[in-house]
């Protein structure tokens, strides 16, 4: 199978998310996975504001965009510049009571005014491009003062560094399914917002990969994985976990998860404040 590059990766996404009869499935599992991003989001909001306005940028499917206008005290932006990913949200869109505005929008010239948004955030965005700055600007200059912009971006250190390896060689080799990108690590990520004046004031980390997934997560994985689901003894031992073993070991992992999920897991969410000092 030939992977496509550039422009023609999103082309082809885009075509095969319009080609689905039904997202209900995706959007139930999207919303779970990323209720750590879900909840920085939510935790941002003006208190002194009866309504506040949020930015997202690159937002694709914008799931995560439909997921905050569920707040009906949030005017939320969807902006996106592939035409093809605006169709797609629009239609996910449906499928909610509360629903964000949509727009084809070049990231990199934003067309808002200057402190328009109380918040600004972006999920899968930032790492596709080598130089991020002038994104990341456009993203400040829009957002009000004393506002946050939260980013999600795949995490240097997942999986102990296996993921970034696994993902680079695919890269290499153009077998990596969306194009070319890279990843940061919390220090990296604080230092490239402080770029730009930004003050970082939080952060989390989620997605298990690889063998994280399987201590965290051993059911799920033996139903994932046919020829595990087909030992015995597996079987005997997601039984005993099932029973026993499901509640502390979720307890556990929700601490390390807390704690060092920004090191661990494969997305990073970084929480920035802007400050005076912004470019």
């Amino acid at each position: 199978m030939t992977v496509p590059t550039g422009d023609a990766v999103w082309t082809a996404c885009w075509a095969a998310w319009k080609a689905k009869a039904d997202y209900r499935e995706d959007i139930e599992q999207h919303a779970r996975e990323r209720e750590p991003l879900h909840r920085w989001i939510l935790a941002s909001r003006p208190p002194e504001s009866a309504r506040w306005r949020v930015l997202e940028v690159g937002c694709g499917t914008a799931i995560d965009a439909c997921v905050i206008a569920e707040d009906p005290q949030a005017f939320v932006v969807g902006s996106d510049r592939d035409a093809g990913a605006i169709v797609v949200a629009q239609r996910i869109a449906a499928s909610f009571v509360h629903r964000p505005h949509f727009l084809v929008d070049d990231a990199a010239a934003l067309s808002f005014p200057d402190a328009t948004f109380d918040l600004v955030f972006s999920q899968g965005f930032l790492e596709h491009f080598r130089d991020p700055l002038p994104y990341l600007r456009e993203q400040v200059r829009v957002l009000k003062p004393s506002g946050y912009l939260i980013i999600d971006v795949p995490q240097t250190f997942a999986g102990f560094g296996l993921y970034s390896l696994r993902k680079q060689w695919k890269i290499h080799r153009g077998t990596w399914p969306w194009g070319w990108e890279t990843q940061y690590s919390y220090p990296a990520l604080r230092r490239l917002g402080a770029s730009v004046g930004l003050v970082s004031c939080g952060v989390a980390g989620y997605g298990f990969d690889g063998l994280l997934n399987l201590f965290a997560n051993p059911h799920v994985m033996i139903d994932k994985h046919r020829w595990l689901g087909r030992w015995p003894l597996a079987q005997v031992f997601k039984r005993w976990y099932l029973r026993s073993l499901r509640d502390p070991n979720e307890r556990v992992w929700r601490w390390v998860c807390s704690h060092w999920g920004h090191w661990l897991l494969i997305c990073l969410v970084v929480r920035f404040r802007k400050t005076s000092a912004c470019a």
